[in-house]
């Protein structure tokens, strides 16, 4: 398995081991089977996950199971209507990713609802790729009543980029055909997106979203460390997000901005519930 730390071997496994334990991996009981729903990025396929290793890294490493794959068409879902098998499972999703992050949500809440009329008992994680991310919690803040259990979240710009706004506006001017001319379609059909994801400030989409209530939950912000050149390092942090400060956890990630091998790694040892024992050993028991 990749390993992000390259450093002192027992210093790595102490950090785990303490991150386990805040997500309550760690804890007594009884071993639960998990949903985890994959939610991509902007310009991207629920395919991406699977190109770039990271589901095979789940279950060639962690024992999880491929559900199969929801897309839309004709703005209809379509995908699994019956739960497969294996006890812990994830599912990958096409979602419409130049289409505002309110019209991406409600193809989300739609999936979702998909899956909870064949599990409605299941614990149901998020797992999001930059602005799959924002998605993903968006939908956790308009439909609590889903009851996600987790979000993790990889490059995500919580915060906003700067990139976005300066594709937003040049999706107003006459650049925007210049970029189709060339075939950078995406940019002309994205610019309500990309405004979303400008930098928040006071009265735009992020600046809402930020403040409003969040529904209990574990929040992980799987941060890319010096490589990201799309998302600064403090706006995928959802522990910079007002809402969730002194809530949220965030954990270092190799890589550039894209999906990585390695992704699968750190979601496995996060989202994977522990095996069910039987009786305590000596070193379970207490004196």
């Amino acid at each position: 398995m990749c390993r992000i730390f390259t450093g002192n071997h027992t210093m790595y496994q102490h950090f785990l081991k303490t991150l386990l334990m805040m997500v309550g991996l760690l804890a007594a009981g009884s071993a639960s089977a998990d949903i985890t729903i994959l939610v991509h990025g902007f310009d991207a396929r629920g395919g991406n996950w699977r190109y770039a290793g990271v589901t095979r890294a789940l279950q060639r490493d962690f024992g999880w199971h491929d559900g199969g794959h929801f897309s839309y068409i004709n703005r209809a879902i379509v995908g699994p209507d019956r739960r497969s098998e294996g006890d812990n499972l994830f599912y990958t999703v096409d979602l419409p990713s130049h289409a505002p992050i309110p019209v991406q949500v409600d193809y989300l809440q739609a999936i979702v609802q998909s899956v909870r009329h064949f599990a409605p008992e299941e614990i149901l994680n998020l797992v999001g790729h930059s602005a799959g991310g924002v998605a993903a919690r968006a939908l956790m803040v308009q439909h609590p009543e889903d009851h996600i259990s987790r979000l993790v979240t990889i490059a995500s710009p919580h915060l906003g980029t700067k990139v976005a706004r300066l594709g937003a506006l040049a999706a107003s001017t006459p650049l925007s055909s210049i970029a189709n001319f060339f075939g950078q379609h995406q940019l002309s059909h994205s610019q309500a997106l990309l405004s979303e994801l400008s930098p928040q400030r006071y009265g735009n989409f992020l600046g809402w979203l930020n403040h409003q209530p969040h529904p209990p939950a574990v929040y992980i912000s799987l941060i890319r460390v010096g490589n990201d050149n799309l998302i600064p390092e403090g706006s995928q942090d959802m522990r910079n997000v007002a809402a969730l400060r002194g809530i949220a956890i965030a954990y270092p990630s190799p890589g550039s901005h894209s999906l990585q091998p390695s992704d699968g790694d750190i979601l496995g040892q996060l989202l994977t519930p522990p095996k069910q024992t039987g009786n305590p050993t000596a070193d379970d028991s207490t004196t």
